[in-house]
């Protein structure tokens, strides 16, 4: 059992510090290769940032219902890959001197889409349902517990942290749950 969970730890480790350098490469190399390799112009560079975060805007909503019905060990692995993609396609195109701004764009607001999945993917992770495709072990309100004791009050989504759930399993509202939603 304890040799299962390092190396699944180990895996998963290995995996999200390729995944952090890999981000931190991306948002250092986007803005430079746009100034140095196309002397691009504020609009250009503004465009760039735009496209890149747009889809936060645009699909945040759709992604989540997605990503809540999907794996989410495998929304993680394919929005790394659709993420590397991109990124990796920059020096490919470069070396053929076959990248324009305009696929320079292209690639980020790829990247920026692939992005939006893996961060609905990767904070709901731990508390919405497991990250493995293994059955749940309980359920709360509807939604997948990965701990095996008996309905926790964290268990259920975190859109909607004044529902709790009892040791019944049905979903039951503290009062002073109420009253931090009122407002909202």
């Amino acid at each position: 059992m304890a040799e299962g969970w390092r190396g699944d730890f180990n895996f998963v480790w290995a995996d999200e510090t390729a995944s952090l350098v890999g981000s931190q490469v991306y948002q250092l190399a986007m803005p430079l290769t746009a100034v140095l390799t196309f002397d691009a112009t504020p609009a250009q560079f503004g465009l760039l940032g735009a496209l890149t975060f747009a889809p936060y805007v645009i699909l945040g909503l759709p992604a989540g219902l997605l990503v809540d019905r999907w794996q989410r060990r495998g929304v993680l692995i394919l929005c790394n890959l659709g993420q590397a993609l991109p990124i990796g396609a920059i020096p490919m195109l470069a070396a053929p001197d076959l990248l324009t701004f305009g696929r320079l764009l292209a690639l980020a607001r790829a990247s920026g889409t692939a992005r939006v999945f893996f961060t609905i993917a990767y904070r709901t992770a731990g508390t919405c349902g497991p990250l493995s495709a293994k059955p749940p072990v309980t359920t709360c309100a509807g939604r997948s517990s990965p701990r095996s004791s008996p309905c926790p009050r964290d268990c259920c989504c975190p859109s909607a942290p004044w529902a709790h759930c009892s040791a019944r399993r049905s979903p039951t509202v503290s009062p002073t749950g109420w009253a931090w939603a009122a407002p909202w």
